[in-house]
This record gives structure tokens, sequence and C-alpha cells, in this order.
């Protein structure tokens, strides 16, 4: 167990220490060699008698070859970023222009409605007049026939002989 543990962390140290100065390797295995004690020794050949050795794990220098790949890996990835950007853009650019007719279409209604009530509103307000106009014209009727019944009751007083009479 606790060699286990102690293979573990070595490989967990070692690996990356190789893996960060590659210019000296090219290629190769890691080899977990033990002895007949049970000391492990890490090696990138088999050590040979007396060693129980057991391939690790391979590893290779980074070519031009591998750099060119993963450049063309890494362009096609942002290719695609750039087209899934360009996609959304379309798409909110669209559900702007959708939520822009709606709201054309809202105000073109509540100015259609503002239109009905203001008609509303003048045909109410001719009725109104129209009513009022009769009204008025009803009072001067009323004014004429009253003004019309006063001159008769003043011509009327005027032909009747006046008595005075007068107390002392």
């Amino acid at each position: 167990m606790i060699m286990k543990s102690l293979l573990a962390v070595s490989s967990s140290i070692i690996l990356p220490i190789l893996i960060a100065f590659p210019e000296g390797l090219q290629a190769g295995t890691l080899y977990d060699c033990r002895d007949q004690n049970g000391s492990i020794t890490l090696s990138d050949t088999p050590l040979g008698k007396g060693y129980n050795c057991k391939p690790m794990q391979s590893f290779k220098d980074i070519t031009d070859e591998d750099r060119k790949s993963w450049e063309k890996e890494r362009n096609l990835s942002n290719e695609k970023w750039e087209k899934y950007q360009a996609q959304e853009e379309k798409e909110r650019i669209e559900r702007r222009k959708k939520e822009a007719e709606r709201v054309k279409e809202m105000i073109e209604w509540e100015t259609l409605r503002a239109a009905q009530a203001a008609e509303e509103a003048a045909y109410r307000a001719e009725a109104n007049a129209a009513a009022a106009a009769s009204t008025a014209f009803q009072a001067a009727e009323n004014a004429a026939a009253a003004t019309s019944a006063a001159e008769e009751a003043r011509q009327a007083a005027q032909s009747r002989p006046t008595i005075i009479i007068r107390r002392r």
C-alpha cells in the first residue's frame, strides 16, 4: 500500500519534470523498476537483473507536425467559436427586430385607439353643443314670448284709464 502511494507520488513529481523539459528527450517509455528490497527506481530503460521493471508511460517529443496539428485544431476551434458568436449575434438582431415590430404594432394600435377616442369625444361634444344650442334657442323663444307678453301687458295698462285715489 505504501509502495503504491510512493509510486503515485514519485510519478506525479517526475512526469511533470519530463514534460516541462522535453528538449533533452526524444521518445521513450518510462519504467517503474523495483529491486528485491522494494525500492523503486524510475528509469527510461529497464535496469536488468535484480529489478522487476514494468513500463509506466510512453512519451515523445513535440514535433513541428504536432505543433501544426494543434495550431490547426485551435484555429478550427476559433472558427467554430466565431461562427457560434456570429449566429448568436444574428439571433439577437432578429429578436430585437421582432421586439421593434411588436412595439411598432402596439404604438399603431394605441394611436388608433386614441384617434377613435378623440373622434368619439368630438361626436359627444358636437351632440352636447347641439343640445346646448337647442336649449338656448328654446330659452330665446321663451324670453321672446315673455318679452312679448310683457309688452302686451304694458300696452294694455296704458290703454286703460288710470284711476288714482288719494287719501287725505
